[in-house]
């Protein structure tokens, strides 16, 4: 569960300081992209929810994304940890059950590009962190966990079919 603050804790690696030269560096190597993308887009959301059924992924889906989580990873800019995750199970009786139904639905709400404008900043945002390593700063960012259970599913589901 510790294993990456023990490695990190082991190494020579400090974190960065917050100063305008390692904001340069780390824009030098990640530069912000282009104005005219966009992350969600009106027209591809209401091809993709008017397609039938075509993103829509079943509870044992998202039971085995779930498990598939690294013990201990962190959670993002929601805070949500996937330790909460870890402890959806169908043998938790009824409230596993709905709790399981419910983050299905919320996942397919999201496969059918119907997340919500105020809600994107976060979802699709990190957390970043600079640390100092050997090759020069390098930038750890740790997703929104709702999002990388949405990823997690959506990869399954393309590399199955």
């Amino acid at each position: 569960m510790f294993a990456g603050a023990i490695s990190l804790a082991a190494s020579d690696d400090t974190l960065a300081p917050f100063t305008d030269a390692t904001v340069e560096e780390l824009k030098l190597k990640h530069p912000s992209r282009a104005a005219n993308t966009q992350l969600f887009s009106a027209a591809n959301a209401t091809t993709q929810s008017t397609q039938p059924n075509s993103l829509m992924l079943s509870e044992s889906a998202i039971l085995a994304a779930v498990r598939s989580f690294q013990p201990g990873s962190a959670g993002g800019l929601d805070a949500s940890a996937t330790s909460a995750l870890e402890r959806i199970n169908t043998r938790t009786g009824d409230v596993g059950r709905r709790l399981l139904s419910r983050l299905t639905d919320f996942v397919n709400i999201c496969l059918g590009g119907r997340v919500p404008d105020a809600v994107k900043p976060v979802f699709c945002g990190v957390s970043l962190c600079a640390l100092n390593k050997k090759g020069g700063i390098r930038p750890i960012a740790v997703e929104c966990t709702w999002r990388r259970l949405v990823a997690k599913v959506w990869v399954a589901k393309r590399i199955t079919t």
